[in-house]
């Protein structure tokens, strides 16, 4: 039977809806602690009565299927604590509730499915994934024909093999802008990554330490996008997903790598992983692209010389004249290092705001397309 409302049923009864078992998983996760009903209110962003009403249904259900219930401690204040073991039970069963509302949803059928594809070191089944995402066989079909939309952008290859199942192919490092690109990423924390907020803190801080050691300076920007780099980088090594080998760096990466490898080393004391050279090099490559320099120390006489060059071409072409413009030949200098980085090593930065730029900017992406 398959379930497309907000509500469920076993053994014939109406049970949870969505918001309701959100309200029983908070209760699981605090099941030690007095839980205060106006907190409820706040969380869920209702009202007392609907909390109230919400309450005696869930505390009905837990009477119904496994014999506890909710504890009135006062007026204002309630508890929960079973047994260690009726917890485990009932937070299994709250979570596959959960994820029958999720999967009536196409767009998070289709993002659990790539992630069930990524994550994946063998042939998935097709019956396999009908049963986990309760649905028929001609909605998988279809469902699998947006999975294919998506991956082609990557240049990824879902292959069908028969008695075999699906799998992901492609390049590793065009799997990981997948996950980042199509917001994979939440989906991967709640339900497939084992990291916690302790881990997460913690390459924070080999992050940081590394970077102040070296004196090395990125934005803020950059810099939590450092931290998704190796959170991504680290599940990926623990499921077997490595880079593909690629060719050694160019001198001027040196410096970068260095402080690559001792980011890899410190976190692999705590991970307990060995960190292959190429997770290394890649993490290299992005810091030197997007490091921000002091003016004084980067940019040089062949830079400033380039600079110059350009603002000429467009003052010829344009019969505009920038060249006077100190603040701006600066800051297209300060620009333009981190760009021949990133051209260098074939790595585009992608501006997912290009089209709006090129409406609202013709004239100005006309002069900086020259």
């Amino acid at each position: 039977m398959f379930i497309k409302y907000n509500v469920f049923y076993k053994k014939g009864f109406i049970m949870l809806t969505k918001r309701q078992l959100e309200i029983l998983k908070y209760f699981i996760k605090n099941h030690d602690k007095t839980i205060n009903k106006d907190t409820l209110t706040s969380i869920f962003s209702i009202g007392k009565r609907s909390i109230s009403n919400d309450v005696k249904a869930i505390n009905q259900y837990l009477n119904d299927e496994y014999n506890v219930g909710i504890l009135n401690i006062d007026s204002r204040n309630i508890g929960f604590n079973p047994s260690k073991s009726r917890i485990q039970e009932i937070e299994i069963d709250v979570n596959n509730q959960l994820h029958r509302i999720q999967f009536s949803d196409v767009s998070y059928r289709v993002d659990w499915i790539l992630v069930k594809l990524l994550n994946a070191n063998h042939y998935i089944k097709s019956m396999d994934l009908i049963e986990e995402l309760y649905i028929s066989e001609s909605r998988l079909s279809k469902d699998l024909k947006i999975v294919r939309s998506i991956i082609e952008k990557y240049e990824l290859e879902l292959q069908s093999r028969p008695h075999y199942g699906l799998k992901l192919l492609g390049n590793e490092q065009e799997k990981r802008r997948l996950i980042i690109n199509e917001n994979l990423i939440s989906l991967f924390s709640s339900e497939n990554y084992n990291y916690t907020n302790k881990n997460i803190n913690y390459i924070n801080s080999a992050l940081t330490a590394c970077l102040v050691k070296y004196k090395f300076k990125v934005s803020d920007l950059i810099y939590q996008n450092l931290i998704v780099h190796i959170y991504i980088a680290l599940d990926r090594i623990k499921k077997g997903h490595c880079l593909d080998k690629t060719d050694k760096l160019p001198s001027e990466y040196h410096h970068a790598y260095q402080i690559a490898y001792d980011i890899f080393s410190t976190i692999n004391k705590h991970e307990a992983i060995s960190c292959p050279d190429e997770e290394i090099k890649a993490f290299a490559i992005k810091l030197q692209s997007n490091r921000e320099y002091d003016t004084d120390e980067y940019i040089d006489q062949e830079m400033e010389k380039t600079v110059f060059d350009i603002l000429k071409v467009i003052k010829t072409k344009f019969e505009i004249d920038f060249t006077n413009d100190m603040n701006l030949r600066v800051a297209l200098a300060l620009h333009t290092r981190p760009l021949l980085s990133r051209l260098t090593s074939k790595r585009p930065l992608r501006n997912g705001m290009t089209y709006e730029i090129k409406q609202n900017n013709a004239y100005a992406f006309d002069i900086a397309s020259e």
